[in-house]
């Protein structure tokens, strides 16, 4: 038994390995328990995703242009069914680049979404039909950047044009100081506000750590110090002008899918997974611990139900999402 194992009650193995989830059969196999991916095993779980369960019901109301829905509606009036959030969905649910179906989605999303001059992405399309500078959002461009990462684009042009803008843009504002009002900072006050949105932080910083350290450049090794630096300010969760009180409530109820709203689990494996480990994550830590159930599983707190291009599980049960995600932060946590 490995030390993380000993800090939890005993892990429902068998309940996370079944096939009723595919897609957190292949993770825990890949994840908790590291089976090579050259493993038979694993090859058959990675390839049964996108064939069954609910990645499979949401490609098959698949456009074949690689949209869901109205195309123009891709993010703010489809939520949570729109190209977008469904792009997301099938990142978390590990499906596979290789199927035609997942490229087309990924060339609609930099098509319509991505500013073709700044390379942030945008919420609605211009007269131009690519993304409006006047509605690029951080929290947007880190989902979308994260997201196409997950589906091989790492080495596209247009990634970097969004890395570049992440880098760039994003301030760690603790509301001592305000943004300069020059682009992009005068188009968004919800965004760049007195104290850097909490999402805005959360959802770019994701962005890079998915990246292998081996190519992170420069700038993007000295923004995740900032956010590091930002978040332990926080404590991840509270109040940096007073520890006393939560800046982040929500943080401490556990989702699945992950859209923009974060929560604690998500925060400790992006740190850790930039190389940050500090004393100030052992309070999230322990509170991910205290909520594990007596039969070894996790409950899921927050979900959109019914507002997606299908089903996942539902609130107040057993997830096995949760229980993953819970699992994989307290590996990584004491692995360090």
């Amino acid at each position: 038994m490995q030390e993380w194992e000993k800090r939890v009650k005993p892990i429902p193995w068998k309940w996370l390995l079944d096939a009723s989830n595919l897609s957190v059969r292949y993770l825990t196999l890949s994840q908790l328990l590291d089976y090579p991916i050259d493993n038979t095993e694993i090859i058959s779980a990675k390839d049964s995703i996108i064939q069954f369960g609910p990645a499979m019901k949401i490609l098959a109301k698949q456009h074949p242009d690689g949209y869901w829905g109205n195309p123009v509606n891709y993010y703010v009036n489809a939520k949570y069914k729109g190209t977008a959030h469904t792009m997301l969905i099938l990142a978390q649910l590990g499906v596979s680049q290789g199927d035609i179906r997942i490229k087309r989605m990924c060339e609609f999303i930099l098509d319509v979404a991505q500013d073709p001059i700044s390379g942030g992405f945008s919420c609605s399309s211009s007269s131009t039909g690519h993304g409006d500078q006047r509605n690029l959002e951080p929290c947007f461009t880190g989902n979308m950047t994260w997201a196409l990462i997950q589906f091989g684009y790492l080495a596209d042009l247009h990634l970097k044009k969004a890395l570049d803008w992440i880098t760039t843009y994003i301030r760690f504002d603790d509301g001592e100081s305000c943004p300069p009002r020059i682009f992009p900072y005068n188009k968004k006050d919800n965004c760049w506000g007195k104290h850097t949105c909490h999402a805005a932080v959360i959802r770019t910083t994701k962005a890079i750590a998915a990246i292998p350290k081996q190519y992170r450049s420069q700038e993007m090794e000295n923004m995740a110090k900032k956010s590091a630096d930002h978040l332990f300010k926080h404590h991840i969760f509270r109040q940096s002008h007073d520890l006393s009180k939560l800046a982040k409530p929500t943080w401490l109820e556990f989702a699945f899918p992950i859209m923009v709203e974060s929560d604690i689990i998500e925060v400790i494996e992006i740190l850790l997974d930039l190389g940050f480990k500090d004393e100030r994550m052992q309070e999230s830590i322990d509170i991910i611990l205290s909520k594990q159930q007596t039969d070894g599983s996790w409950m899921l707190d927050r979900s959109h139900i019914g507002r997606y291009q299908t089903r996942f599980e539902p609130i107040s049960q057993p997830s096995k999402w949760i229980t993953l995600r819970a699992l994989r932060s307290i590996k990584k946590y004491y692995s360090i």
